[in-house]
């Protein structure tokens, strides 16, 4: 994942007895590295004073030292247990990485070309609801064939790009959005100081460009406010497909959500999409990880009891990379962390 502090990290932790006791602390479903290195940047952020912090470019303002980090990490961590285990026990993984957005923008543009309507998006496991902000930020993909493309506002305050391959639709194209609305379970609240704090301790430490783009995020965020609602997805996601715009066409969507659903739970959220799909047709995209470093960007279409699952691109799980491939049937079952949700949808022509 592009991180050599936390690649160091890692191994030290998986060697050491006392750090994984305090990992050992986190929640059911959650990715306990996430949640402990998000808890020592938190306590950093907030002011805690240790050598660590010149390890963390955000903080120091400058390069990593060329010296190893767990030495003090784990001094920093031993410090500061029961702080960490309170942090892991109770927070919860929901990074907002901005970036992704440029992952699902050609996404969104192939099903409205397609449907040829505007789309009503429900993100599922929406964090702050900044990628269902997608169509406001300025994406430059860097073709390999060097014919580049651009696409979102240009005087946007959020600028990124992505390495782009493959037939790349025509992401420029106007992208209609009728309506936006996100679910989680524990959104959130893009104006609690405290929240914003975990959302940047949850980015990786060199990646200083991404707390940039999460700030500007927040800014366009707070002046459109897209709907986010607190609730179990299984329990509204019937209604809120229902409750769209009658001319458009729902998109439920989800990146890097799914995973840490448990198979039970998979289940009965497949059971509420067939469901809804009794009543009328729509479309999920997911971008879940493929266990070999990339994520499937997938999309399956719902309608009068049938499924189609299309494989759209490999994709890198911070949107720095798309490998489009189009439309391509994969029979309904992919491999890695995400297969307990791909098994459950068969193909079907």
């Amino acid at each position: 994942m592009h991180s050599p502090l936390y690649t160091e990290l890692s191994y030290g932790v998986a060697t050491d007895a006392d750090l994984l006791k305090i990992a050992a602390h986190t929640g059911p479903a959650q990715p306990a590295p996430n949640n402990l290195f998000a808890g020592v940047q938190y306590l950093l952020l907030q002011g805690a004073d240790h050598s660590l912090r010149r390890h963390y470019p955000v903080l120091s303002g400058s390069e990593r030292p060329m010296e190893p980090a767990f030495p003090e990490f784990r001094d920093f961590c031993l410090a500061h247990r029961a702080e960490l285990e309170v942090l892991v026990a109770e927070r919860r993984t929901q990074t907002n990485a901005v970036r992704r957005s440029a992952a699902l923008r050609p996404a969104f543009a192939v099903l409205a070309q397609e449907e040829a309507r505007s789309l009503a998006l429900i993100e599922v496991g929406t964090s702050a609801g900044l990628n269902l902000l997608w169509d406001h930020y300025r994406i430059e993909y860097q073709m390999r064939s060097g014919l580049n493309q651009i696409a979102g506002p240009q005087d946007s305050t959020v600028h990124i790009h992505a390495d782009a391959d493959g037939p790349l639709p025509d992401v420029g194209a106007s992208v209609p959005v009728s309506s936006r609305m996100g679910i989680d379970t524990n959104p959130i609240d893009i104006d609690d100081k405290d929240a914003i704090c975990w959302l940047h301790a949850l980015i990786f430490p060199e990646h200083v460009e991404r707390y940039g783009w999460l700030d500007r995020a927040l800014e366009i965020a707070r002046e459109h406010r897209p709907r986010v609602i607190a609730a179990d997805v299984i329990d509204v996601i019937e209604g809120e497909i229902e409750a769209c715009p009658s001319d458009a066409i729902p998109v439920v969507f989800a990146t890097l959500v799914l995973y840490q659903f448990p198979k039970d739970a998979l289940e009965r959220f497949l059971g509420a999409l067939d469901r809804a799909a009794r009543k009328r047709s729509f479309w999920m995209l997911s971008m879940e990880p493929d266990g070999a470093g990339s994520c499937d960007l997938m999309a399956i279409r719902f309608a009068a009891g049938r499924r189609v699952v299309r494989k759209l691109a490999d994709v890198h799980p911070h949107g720095w990379s798309i490998v489009w491939s189009g439309d391509k049937d994969v029979g309904g079952s992919v491999g890695g962390d995400a297969r307990g949700f791909w098994d459950l949808v068969p193909a079907t022509t």
